[in-house]
């Protein structure tokens, strides 16, 4: 009896490029352009790269950002599984394309920026992940990474009172391998060589619904978790987080 092939098996790698090249080469990746929230992250990219630079856009999708990246004058490359750069190369022709995995990125340019934007929750071999990115970025060159805030207000509400919901995948359980919270992003990426340079935060209310609460309540859970929240600091609730970072020197 021969056994079964899992689609998606757990210890894949990178099984979430799998799904990626399955579902994005047919289904957009764009909307987040229009999103109150996305846009958000997109400007902080963007305000970061700034001009004059040669960017690489890992798991850039359709190119949407990255051309937005390219218009104010950069030199913008996207990294994606094939079958979506075939979709990026119609709608974006004026980019730059590499069709492959960001475990193995296929080239050895040099970029003065790497845009790695909601990939690394989805990624399991992290030492492999930053490996590659340290090799084609140039020394000092900026890593701008995003991802999704675990302890965002709507999530820790959501664990104090019982519900995931959100948090499970049915047909693939792994898209989100990591989850990340403003501390954890910042002790990764010191880990791996990068030095921290600026730290922004999406909005900190959109999604969170309070009319399960009495007023009374709601009023004391928004002062716990300000107790709890970094400085006060209204960024460590935000939902999405944007990270700046530097590849430090490697000492003589």
């Amino acid at each position: 009896m021969t056994e079964e092939k899992k689609e998606y098996p757990y210890f894949d790698a990178m099984p979430w490029e799998v799904y990626q090249e399955k579902i994005f080469s047919e289904n957009g990746t764009e909307d987040v352009l229009e999103d109150e929230v996305q846009r958000q992250r997109v400007e902080a990219l963007k305000s970061w790269i700034g001009t004059g630079k040669k960017v690489l856009d890992i798991a850039a999708g359709w190119g949407g950002i990255s051309d937005e990246i390219r218009v104010q004058g950069n030199d913008v490359t996207i990294l994606d599984m094939p079958d979506v750069i075939v979709k990026a190369k119609e709608l974006h022709p004026q980019l730059k394309f590499l069709g492959g995995s960001v475990l193995n990125i296929p080239t050895d340019e040099k970029f003065d920026a790497i845009v790695a934007s909601e990939i690394i929750e989805h990624v399991l071999d992290l030492d492999r992940f930053f490996s590659e990115i340290s090799r084609v970025l140039k020394p000092n060159g900026q890593l701008l990474i995003t991802t999704p805030n675990m302890s965002r207000t709507f999530n820790i509400v959501s664990i104090l009172t019982g519900s995931t919901i959100g948090w499970e995948y049915p047909n693939n359980p792994i898209i989100h391998c990591r989850h990340f919270t403003p501390t954890s992003i910042w002790q990764t990426l010191e880990k791996y060589g990068f030095k921290i340079m600026d730290f922004k935060g999406t909005e900190t209310g959109i999604g969170m619904n309070w009319s399960n609460f009495t007023p009374e309540e709601e009023e004391f859970m928004k002062k716990i978790i300000d107790k709890f929240t970094i400085n006060h600091d209204p960024r460590f609730r935000a939902s999405l987080m944007c990270v700046l970072a530097e590849k430090k020197k490697i000492e003589q």
